[in-house]
């Protein structure tokens, strides 16, 4: 017989609407069930008996499913797709948000790379003699630019915008040449160096391998982490096209960490390393924050549909595809037991017994707990004014629009829908407070327009940055719009709160009525 406890609840989200996917890609960490569900056509008829009915016909079917359970930040990308926003099959960096650790333990090479995304960082010995030397004076000062007229140079032919030169312990970058002058430009002190006064008669060296297409990264004689990890430091934050900020820690004597951070929300960069030596390798993709942003498309119709499976492996699984969720809920309450809750109903086509070609790998997910939740509440700009000390709850409730349509598709078709369309929709947040002051009635009496944010934390992912900071799991949740309505209550018998609820209305800033992101350290779906 079928165990409730073998149940099991699997998705995948579909690439074109009601094409089932098979084997699913995610467990739902949630009970819930999916439910065959029909309705038949059964005419009123004068028989002459007392039977009321003679005869019947199915006339359409369909599936129905619920769920509930902890909110899972690793699944509720995925859903979002289907109730938000499709089409959001990768996340971004956040601001501040950690792009990769470059781990560096033993001496590097010349050739070896490091890439951030599409620029590639070459390591570059400068250390062959141009046959030039410094004259004229014209070296010994650090000023920055400095123009030089090279005329007669033999560096002239071997080098040109992009490459470096070095005399003494300084690097140079060349940033342009003039032909018709053989003025050339140098930005002075990079690859870790500082600018420094050279007398003449000091030897120009170059690189032993100039016109490289990569960023080179000058060094001389000394690989070692310390002096790599200056250098590239320096070259990144010059040169790359990304805003990013690079710190570099000891995690141990003669070791260096690069972190390397986006300074602001840009897509996903990618990173690698051709470095041979042991140790000297990109941390795991796991310690970097994540952001999916999920923003409705307001003038667009671009939800995307699920597979569900669900049932006892034992006996039978059921398949539904087709499957769009009316409704989700996500709840944190703080003077509660639970941690923060999710739950979500829907419709899909009619389920077949079908059981699932694979399992996906099941990931335990961290908890979001109610009581790190955060609120703020503003007039102005979002996130500004944080309310510390009184929230107790937090409802969100976010709609779909979804309705099904039952058209007619000749003899030979089916029974179930064949095209889903979307209605006008808004999202609802239900706060409960305690009552310290009267800032909310105040709101409330006023009618003003309010940006609030509802943040529900997990643990921390990391600590990077420069000064170091934590990177929590969360759900993060903004909506637009005026508390609708204003009930009094009370906290553990002894405190008065308020429940207020905004129903959510469009912002011309931010171009939608609600949004929600996902923080989290997973890359894909």
């Amino acid at each position: 017989m079928a165990e409730l406890a073998f149940e099991r609840l699997l998705a995948g989200l579909e690439a074109v609407r009601g094409t089932e996917i098979d084997p699913p890609t995610r467990w739902l960490w949630l009970n819930g069930m999916v439910s065959p569900r029909k309705s038949r056509y059964r005419p009123v008829e004068q028989s002459g008996t007392l039977a009321e009915y003679h005869r019947s016909v199915d006339v359409r079917r369909w599936s129905e499913f619920e769920a509930e359970g902890g909110l899972d930040v690793y699944t509720l990308p995925m859903l979002l797709n289907s109730i938000v926003k499709g089409g959001v099959a990768a996340p971004v960096h956040p601001a501040g948000g950690l792009v990769g650790v470059l781990e560096l333990v033993t001496d590097v090479a010349d050739g070896e790379t490091v890439t951030i995304g599409t620029d590639v960082y070459q390591i570059d010995i400068i250390n062959t003699d141009s046959t030039d030397d410094t004259a004229g004076g014209l070296w010994n000062n650090v000023t920055d630019p400095l123009t030089v007229d090279c005329t007669g140079f033999a560096l002239l032919a071997a080098v040109d915008v992009g490459d470096l030169i070095r005399i003494e312990n300084e690097i140079m970058k060349i940033t342009a040449i003039d032909p018709a002058t053989d003025e050339y430009t140098f930005a002075r002190g990079r690859c870790g160096t500082a600018a420094a006064a050279h007398a003449d008669a000091v030897d120009i060296y170059i690189s032993d391998a100039p016109g490289m297409l990569d960023i080179p990264i000058g060094m001389v004689s000394t690989m070692t982490p310390i002096v790599f990890a200056a250098a590239l430091k320096q070259e990144v934050e010059a040169e790359s096209v990304y805003n990013l900020a690079l710190t570099v820690t000891t995690p141990a004597l003669g070791d260096r960490n690069i972190e390397v951070v986006a300074v602001s929300q840009q897509a996903l960069i990618a990173t690698s390393e051709t470095l041979a030596g042991v140790g000297n390798a990109w941390q795991s993709s796991a310690v970097r924050n994540l952001l999916w942003v999920f923003t409705p498309s307001m003038t667009a119709d671009d939800l995307q549909s699920l597979t569900l499976y669900w049932g006892d492996p034992g006996v039978q699984e059921f398949q539904a595809g087709y499957c769009m969720p009316d409704e989700l809920t996500i709840t944190g309450d703080a003077s509660g037991t639970d941690g923060v809750t999710i739950s979500l109903s829907g419709q899909g086509a009619f389920p077949s017994k079908t059981a699932p070609a694979g399992v996906p790998t099941a990931m335990d997910y961290p908890m979001l707990l109610p009581t790190s939740m955060q609120v703020w509440i503003d007039t102005a700009v979002i996130g500004a004014t944080a309310l510390t000390g009184r929230v107790v709850s937090a409802e969100i409730t976010v709609p779909s629009g979804v309705t099904r349509k039952w058209l007619a598709s000749g003899p030979a078709g089916g029974l179930d829908f064949a095209e889903i369309g979307r209605g006008k929709r808004h999202a609802e947040l239900k706060l409960v407070l305690e009552v310290p002051d009267m800032t909310q009635y105040d709101q409330w009496v006023a009618s003003d327009v309010l940006k609030v944010r509802v943040r529900f934390n997990g643990p921390s992912i990391n600590s990077y940055g420069s000064p170091a900071a934590a990177s929590y799991y969360f759900v993060e949740f903004d909506i637009y719009g005026p508390f609708e309505t204003l009930d009094w209550g009370e906290h553990e018998g002894t405190n008065r709160t308020v429940e207020l609820t905004i129903l959510s209305e469009y912002d011309t800033t931010a171009l939608c009525d609600w949004e929600i992101r996902v923080q989290n350290n997973m890359a894909t779906l």
